[in-house]
């Protein structure tokens, strides 16, 4: 009885979650809209320039877009990955691993050469680029590889049958203290983070730190009531096993980075101007599971104080409840459902405003901004974009995400990416899509 109840609430979840995606329900932007036809093509990157947009079409070419006059230019350069420097000048690299540097307009000039499939280009704050492929990371013309056991050669849920080439990136971030993040997603079976620490030039992944010790209460005759074979450290027992990982402060328990992030299916990651960093994660796979969290900076130096905003989201609560069922003797039994929470949204982005200097998010509700007063987070709608959906994953059931990257230009001028309706420009009060 008990697994019947629970297929049947997962294949409910999953077509509820396919009525909130369903063609038949879209409906047009919570403000006015505009389509600009230009190439009838999407795009797969973008970085901003004042008022231009200089984008990579899915074919490589590198288009300048006018928001203001809504013309475009053809630069007739192509690029796999492009970044921008301090000055304002594009940093790309080639299909084919040949990185090149703006000089002035359309005039570049080659830096390097790498090899492997390319994936991404990034330039760090002197300057210096990165460049990741199929086969290393490369900074300062150095190549680095990770070690035989990295999560970079394999998805979760996977053994590394011999693979040697690095996997695909979802989710790129530079931080503040000179990390490079690698996000990845792997459906229904979680994912993983990787980091390249620029100053030390150095890999690692997420460092996992046992917090949990056998239940003194725990006997398999007490089913009455939730009672797990586990239960959670102690700050003295934490203290005392992982010396150089935990601390207690002001009576708050901080790690240190990156012990016990716990990030899964992560969608983004962005970091405020006090360093606190904000992580969105989501999954949708016959129903949705979405979370956001919260990485809080302390005085003690890569330690950080871990707290779930989640509520922001939409959900649905169930109750705890008992179930019966007939165990394999024939006897009849009881089993406790415990209460848990159905993600409503569908979470993508996050991103930091440095005008207004709050965090913004992206789901299939719209954009999102962040209010935080004390110990309380609230939200704030913006505008809900009519876009279209692809369905289709490759770990797991459901649709892509159409928003994939958005910036600010201003306190509420916003340029953001989707996969299927080009580049959108949200102006405060409309908003134009450039296809």
């Amino acid at each position: 009885m008990i697994i019947f109840f629970k297929k049947l609430l997962l294949l409910s979840c999953f077509f509820s979650s396919l009525m909130i995606f369903s063609q038949e329900d879209f409906k047009r932007d919570s403000i006015p809209a505009f389509q600009i036809k230009l190439l009838n093509i999407n795009f797969r990157d973008f970085v901003i320039i004042d008022k231009l947009v200089y984008a990579v079409t899915n074919d490589d070419r590198l288009i300048i877009l006018n928001i203001e006059n809504k013309k475009f230019i053809d630069t007739k350069q192509t690029f796999a990955s492009i970044a921008l420097n301090s000055k304002n000048k594009i940093i790309g690299v080639t299909r084919d691993g040949i990185v090149k540097e703006q000089i002035n307009k359309n005039k570049y000039v080659t830096r390097d050469k790498v090899d492997g499939k390319v994936y991404k280009i990034l330039v760090d704050k002197n300057d210096d680029f990165i460049v990741i492929t199929d086969e290393y990371v490369r900074y300062k013309k150095e190549n680095f590889i990770p070690e035989k056991d990295s999560p970079m050669y394999r998805k979760a849920g996977r053994l590394n049958n011999g693979n040697r080439s690095l996997i695909p990136i979802d989710v790129y971030y530079l931080d503040d203290e000179n990390r490079v993040w690698f996000g990845y997603d792997a459906g229904e079976w979680g994912g993983d983070v990787c980091f390249f620490d620029l100053n030390k030039k150095q890999l690692f992944s997420e460092d996992y730190i046992d917090m949990s010790v056998p239940n003194e209460n725990y006997t398999e005759e007490k089913t009455d009531k939730w009672n797990p074979k586990t239960r959670t450290k102690t700050k003295a027992e934490a203290l005392k096993d992982y010396p150089d990982k935990v601390k207690v402060v002001n009576g708050d328990t901080i790690l240190k980075f990156p012990s016990n992030l716990y990030i899964s299916n992560i969608k983004g990651v962005t970091q405020n101007e006090k360093g606190h960093y904000y992580i969105a994660t989501s999954m949708m796979h016959f129903y949705v599971s979405s979370g956001l969290s919260k990485k809080i900076k302390t005085t003690e130096k890569d330690y950080y104080k871990d707290i779930d905003i989640s509520d922001v989201l939409e959900y649905k609560v169930y109750r705890k409840k008992k179930e019966k069922y007939i165990d394999t003797d024939g006897k009849v039994k009881e089993s406790i459902i415990q209460e848990w929470k159905e993600s409503l949204e569908y979470l993508g982005g996050i991103t930091f405003n440095p005008f207004d200097k709050k965090v913004y998010y992206y789901t299939n509700n719209g954009f999102w901004k962040l209010l935080e007063n004390n110990n309380l987070t609230s939200k704030e709608f913006i505008f809900k974009p009519w876009i279209y959906w692809k369905a289709g994953l490759p770990d797991a059931v459901g649709y892509q995400m159409n928003v994939t990257k958005f910036e600010f230009i201003s306190e509420k001028e916003i340029i953001f990416l989707t996969t299927m309706n080009g580049i959108g420009y949200f102006d405060g009060k409309t908003v134009t899509y450039f296809k």
